[in-house]
């Protein structure tokens, strides 16, 4: 059976970019596969861990996870994409571990997320300090990607320097991103994680969650199950940045962008 991950990919591929289903592989690297061409049409998946300890905190950590890359996209979009702002980010479901679909209209700021971002912030969970000149070596990579070089300089400095603000922001978090992509240059970033089987599993669900199941009788108390709580919001699509004629109609209100303005 596929697991939950691998069946969000082929669903996403299937919807954004079927013909490279064709070409996918069948071996272990067919989710890496969909999940590069998938960020080359414009869609990011980024599964999450969120420890027990935080999880009362869920909805505002993943909020605060999605502002800010939703105001990075936003940083290199004003300035080397100005007609291709529009981003919104979804839930794929309501289980957990939460799994983030982000999807924009400027495809390669977000191949440049799969490419450096991800990768660099999984290898860098919750560092207390970034090597700096890495740091802006990634970012330097992802503006050289974007033909971003031939901005003013003080354009560039300043794109280097938010940029860097959130990238900070994004690895401090308590929340564990996982990359399904690997850093572009490999010699530049050794490390490159996968995501643990918890992020791509379903786990069973719990008695405590009538929601899942209803009639469902609690397990037997010699055989406890480990915690698992369903990830479950009200608010199914995070932040939507599209421009209002591009935005479907009859959907739940969203959850207003910090800082945005309408």
């Amino acid at each position: 059976m596929q697991s939950r991950l691998d069946t969000l990919l082929q669903t996403l591929a299937q919807k954004h970019a079927p013909s490279v289903l064709q070409r996918a592989p069948s071996d272990d690297t067919r989710r890496r596969y969909l999940a590069q061409e998938l960020a080359k049409n414009g869609v990011l998946v980024l599964p999450l861990t969120i420890s027990t300890a935080h999880q009362v905190r869920q909805n505002d950590l993943v909020n605060e996870i999605v502002s800010l890359y939703g105001s990075f996209y936003r940083l290199l979009t004003d300035t080397l994409f100005p007609s291709l702002k529009s981003i919104s980010a979804n839930y794929a479901d309501t289980t957990s571990p939460p799994i983030l679909v982000i999807e924009a209209h400027c495809l390669p700021v977000i191949e440049c997320f799969a490419n450096y971002i991800v990768p660099y912030i999984a290898a860098n969970y919750q560092q207390r300090s970034l090597n700096v000149a890495e740091l802006q070596g990634v970012l330097n990579f992802v503006l050289e990607d974007l033909e971003g070089m031939t901005v003013p300089q003080e354009t560039y400095r300043d794109l280097l320097k938010r940029g860097a603000d959130y990238l900070t922001k994004l690895v401090s978090l308590p929340v564990q991103q996982h990359s399904l992509t690997l850093f572009a240059r490999q010699h530049f970033l050794q490390i490159a994680p996968e995501p643990p089987e918890i992020a791509t599993t379903i786990a069973p669900p719990p008695p405590e969650t009538p929601r899942l199941r209803a009639d469902a009788p609690p397990p037997p108390p010699e055989k406890p199950k480990a915690p698992s709580t369903p990830f479950v919001s009200a608010i199914p699509i995070i932040f939507d940045m599209r421009d209002k004629d591009d935005r479907p109609k009859n959907l739940p209100p969203v959850l207003p962008l910090k800082g945005s303005t309408q």
